[in-house]
Formats: C-alpha cells, structure tokens, sequence
C-alpha cells in the first residue's frame, strides 16, 4: 500500500469515526425525538428510529464507495444497492478536513 493510499484510509476512517459519534450523540439527545418528528412528521416510531440511528452509530452502515464523478455532488446513496458513493474529487479537495467529508456521509446515511 502507498503512503498516498494509507493516507487516504486514514482520513477516510477519521472521517467515518466522526460521523459514526456524531450519530451515537444525536441518539441520545434530548432533542433527538423532536429532531426526528420535524424531519418525518407523523408517521414514525421513536423506537424504530432509536434502534436504527443506534445501530448506524454501531457501524451498520451502507456499504462506501468513492467514485471518479457524481455529476458535480459530492455524494450519494443508492437504495437498490444500499451503498454510499462518494466524489474522489470532493475527497480530494477536503484532505484536510475530515469534518467535511463526515457531514456528507451523514447526509447520505441519514
């Protein structure tokens, strides 16, 4: 493995170590169900949705994939695949930043 490519895994892991916290805090949250009930209205469980932020904060999460182009977004998630793509060229520009990159695997998780 090259130094560019273990770089890589090692932003890329921060990134998804970040963004799998940020989901174990937004679980427990006390405004985790008002959060929930403003994004998907009336026709939800709590409990469903306890378990599956839980179970995302776990690390069940889609699959991930980095491809070269997404048409200009920097990610995305195919339910017929249950995968995450996201834009090489976004991972790229965002080396330094593993914030960035953790906002949009977020995104497309949540």
């Amino acid at each position: 493995m090259s130094s560019l490519e273990t770089s890589s895994n090692l932003l890329f892991d921060a990134a998804l170590n970040l963004a799998l916290h940020q989901l174990a805090l937004f679980v427990k949250s006390p405004i985790f169900l008002e959060q929930m009930a403003v994004a998907f209205g009336s026709g939800w469980s709590p409990i469903v949705a306890q378990n599956l932020v839980t179970e995302l904060a776990q690390g069940k999460i889609p699959k991930i994939e980095v491809v070269a182009d997404l048409g200009g977004a920097l990610g995305a998630y195919a339910a017929d695949n249950n995968k995450i793509y996201l834009s090489q060229k976004f991972l790229l520009a965002n080396q330094n930043s593993p914030q960035a990159i953790a906002d949009v695997l977020l995104e497309e998780i949540g």
